[in-house]
């Protein structure tokens, strides 16, 4: 994903030392670790993460799959804890036109 994308929950920072041994051109992207099955053949290849990168994806990847399978529990009533996770509200702000946290719209406007 591309620094101009929103960000997910799922998203994994990658430095750019990561960025440049993976053999990318662009250094302002991020890894979505959000699981899904695609088809290798329709894969195209861009760069190759080293082992230590891929593992931080994949422990993001388990969490993202985690909460996805928590949400959708809560939504068909399944979920032994529904009471617990209803009681938290889900507060998000919205600024300039995307998602973005408080701090990160500090970075952008310092």
């Amino acid at each position: 994903m591309y620094e101009g994308e929103p960000v997910h929950r799922a998203d994994v920072a990658l430095e750019w030392h990561e960025l440049v041994e993976a053999g990318l051109s662009r250094l302002d992207v991020r890894c979505r670790s959000i699981p899904c099955q695609r088809s290798v053949l329709s894969v195209r290849l861009i760069g190759q993460v080293a082992p230590e990168t891929l593992a931080r994806v994949v422990v993001q990847a388990e969490r993202e799959q985690v909460r996805r399978n928590v949400e959708a529990q809560a939504r068909t009533g399944t979920c032994q804890n529904v009471a617990r996770l209803r009681q938290k509200p889900v507060r998000a702000v919205w600024l300039e036109g995307s998602m973005m946290s408080r701090r990160e719209a500090a970075l952008r406007a310092g």
